[in-house]
């Protein structure tokens, strides 16, 4: 049975895990130098710590929410305005860094 809460959190986290490595890196020079040299190129580097954030959320959120029911229709709109909202911060960031610098 697929538990729709636990990939709910784990995606809603995963956002936020984007959101913050895509912010941090470009106001961290060294930090962004470190993701790059992880496999070479700064957004592989980013896809691959996603992936493996997104499988560890879930399995850890699978174990200790296992009886809570969540309707896939709910899940959904709860990832889409997540989503949303993710991209709306990172496209303010780099508008603000646009716009200032």
């Amino acid at each position: 049975m697929i538990n729709f809460l636990s990939l709910t959190i784990s995606s809603i986290l995963t956002f936020v895990l984007v959101a913050f490595l895509t912010i941090y890196s470009e106001l961290n020079e060294t930090f962004k130098q470190n993701l790059a040299s992880f496999t070479g190129h700064l957004w592989i580097s980013k896809s691959i710590i996603t992936v493996i954030a997104f499988i560890v959320f879930y399995l850890i959120f699978s174990i200790f929410l296992r009886n809570n029911k969540i309707k896939a229709i709910k899940s959904v709109y709860l990832i889409i305005v997540f989503a949303i909202l993710t991209y709306i911060t990172i496209f303010s960031f780099f508008l603000y860094e646009y716009l200032i610098k």
